[in-house]
């Protein structure tokens, strides 16, 4: 979707240009136009190539998300989370501290037994980012 914008946004440039060349260069609006979409394009091509590369939101992640991978690395812990009956996950930055990093590798161990985890605490509750193994017998008791 992204790309076809892009695209658009080439073909209005050239049709522009085109029009404000027959138009003639002494026109006015020739002055005004051209510099606006050279640097509506040039900023196009900066957010394509460096702004949508999949950078992590440094914040904490929202209540209730499960939690797909951690990776930790001073000064930040990178956490992958992806929200119930979301298709796509993203990526947050929490700062680092040792009892955040010792909560992450306590949540991967429990990733890797195959349990599912998932945040507690998010951007509208006050402290650090907290973990829990998500409880499935609650969320689908038995029927006899």
């Amino acid at each position: 979707m992204i790309y076809m914008l892009s695209v658009s946004m080439v073909l209005l440039f050239l049709m522009t240009l085109t029009f404000l060349w027959r138009v003639g260069v002494k026109h006015w609006t020739y002055w005004i136009i051209v510099p606006f979409l050279s640097f509506n394009l040039g900023l196009s091509w900066y957010i394509l190539t460096e702004e949508l590369k999949g950078w992590p939101l440094y914040s904490t992640p929202g209540k209730d998300q499960q939690l797909l991978f951690a990776t930790i690395s001073k000064p930040t812990i990178f956490v992958l989370v992806i929200k119930e009956g979301s298709v796509e996950p993203r990526l947050y930055g929490v700062p680092y501290t040792d009892n955040m990093a010792a909560k992450v590798q306590e949540a991967l161990k429990s990733i890797k037994k195959g349990q599912r985890v998932m945040t507690s605490r998010g951007v509208e509750s006050i402290g650090p980012l907290e973990f829990y193994n998500f409880q499935y017998q609650d969320k689908y008791p038995k029927n006899y």
